[in-house]
């Protein structure tokens, strides 16, 4: 039988009545808070009995403290002979049970308590939070900035919309806590004037619920690198995973150190912050660096790819599977050509690159016929005119500033009947005097720019119009 237990609780710091209710209802089931850790609660066995509990605060306090402070003391050895017993600390809240049925409070005055709470979330709890809110918005407006700047590319990448799912959900928490405690601590004072104890507002469900949402994104994510086997982008989130769970407990574990040791508390702050900062850079140096080698090793290929040398270079034969292919407008020889798919996909974007070209060691490979093409696949309605912005963006190389208007590629409209689609441009260039035989289609809910090396025939765009259309 176990005789601890660790619950990972979502209380704010100033919500002295849930905590309160929820410690009693555990006392009920036989356990009894001995211990927090950040958001890690730890509880040892008791006979199920009811007890009262009472979280008071002392803004003095901080988490660096080596021993609490002689006024502090006096404190606990006063509700001591009130039978209040400590439970545990954590920063400035002091939690306190007591057996007796109905004990004598220990804050009596509501205007001191409201006073005392206010100045104990100033202390280091609400300054934390006000800087994860800022920082959060820098990074959305980061998140805004790649979105405007490449739509395709971030709506296609299940990685950049979990980050900012998850940035999202801080701004939404940290916001929601200082505004939540802004309305109470206002009521709270007026009820205080008239002797009210006002109770605090629990966002406890609403935390959870938010966690729930990342937890959901943190399934997708995982999932949209499990199913097509992107072995490098699990063993990336695998290895930021364990970094996560090697850090954290690393750090807690030089502060609790140092408290033992009776380190001042700025001693602990600066030498745990530092502890913080040069391990963190150090494993994140690790886990990128080590994954990068790994790539170079091979290690994270598919599945073991047919190469073959030419010009003292090693080239990949690829046969992954393309939705068209020569085969559908000729006769070829499958077995001297690679099939590249390539791309990011993502609920929202799908955005994939297909090459079918001939070996480079074939005879005569430079007149063989070959195929490229890039279809972009948009799921929601009102992104479709976003995304296409950037597919004519690339296509004319609107981005490269370095290239003068003049000698960029144009899009001539064209019938687009034969095509199939909605629009269809042909890409063209004022200064080359080749065909290039590249056409782009706007089809209701994909864009598709494709290239041939030959004169599409009408017959041949009806093809292409029954495959990616």
């Amino acid at each position: 039988m176990r005789n601890r237990k660790r619950r990972i609780e979502f209380f704010s710091l100033y919500n002295h009545t849930s905590i309160a209710a929820h410690l009693e209802k555990m006392a009920q089931k036989g356990w009894l808070l001995e211990e927090i850790r950040n958001t890690t609660w730890i509880y040892r066995r008791i006979e199920p009995r009811k007890l009262q509990f009472a979280v008071s605060y002392y803004p003095k306090a901080s988490e660096y403290d080596p021993e609490p402070a002689p006024e502090q003391q006096d404190f606990w050895d006063f509700c001591a002979h009130t039978g209040w017993i400590l439970a545990c600390t954590s920063a400035q809240m002091q939690i306190f049970y007591n057996e007796q049925e109905n004990p004598v409070p220990i804050d009596t005055d509501a205007q001191l308590e409201v006073e005392t709470i206010h100045a104990a979330v100033w202390k280091g709890y609400f300054p934390a939070q006000i800087v994860l809110l800022v920082m959060g918005l820098i990074i959305l407006f980061i998140h805004l900035l790649m979105l405007y700047g490449n739509p395709i590319a971030y709506l296609s990448s299940p990685a950049q919309l979990f980050g900012a799912l998850c940035w999202i959900i801080v701004i939404f928490m940290t916001a929601m806590e200082l505004t939540v405690y802004d309305r109470w601590h206002k009521k709270a004072g007026e009820a205080a004037e008239n002797g009210i104890f006002l109770d605090t507002v629990n966002t406890t469900p609403i935390q959870i619920a938010f966690l729930v949402l990342v937890g959901i994104g943190a399934v997708y994510l995982l999932l949209s690198y499990i199913l097509p086997g992107d072995t490098m982008m699990l063993f990336l989130l695998a290895a930021m995973s364990v970094y996560f769970f090697i850090l954290f407990p690393l750090v807690q574990g030089t502060s609790r150190l140092l408290k033992r040791r009776k380190a001042s508390r700025n001693t602990n702050r600066i030498v745990t912050s530092f502890v913080s900062f040069v391990m963190s850079s150090l494993m994140c140096f690790t886990v990128i660096f080590g994954t990068m080698s790994l790539k170079q090793e091979g290690y994270f290929d598919k599945e073991e790819v047919e190469t073959y040398e030419y010009l003292g270079m090693t080239w990949e034969l690829r046969k992954d599977e393309l939705p068209l292919r020569l085969e559908n407008f000729m006769e070829v020889d499958p077995e001297i050509y690679s099939y590249e798919r390539r791309g990011d996909t993502s609920f929202i974007v799908s955005d994939e690159t297909m090459i079918q070209q001939p070996r480079f060691d074939v005879e005569n490979h430079a007149d063989l016929p070959e195929l490229r093409y890039r279809v972009v696949e948009v799921n929601l309605p009102f992104l479709y005119n976003m995304c296409r912005w950037q597919m004519e963006k690339d296509l004319t190389q609107a981005a490269r500033l370095e290239i003068p208007y003049e000698y960029r590629d144009k899009l001539e409209a064209v019938d687009a009947a034969p095509w199939g689609a909605e629009q269809a441009f042909y890409v063209v260039n004022d200064f080359n005097d080749w065909e290039s035989n590249r056409f782009y289609l706007c089809y209701e809910d994909r864009l598709v720019d494709i290239t041939f090396d030959w004169t599409v025939t009408e017959e041949q765009k009806a093809i292409v119009a029954s495959i990616l259309g």
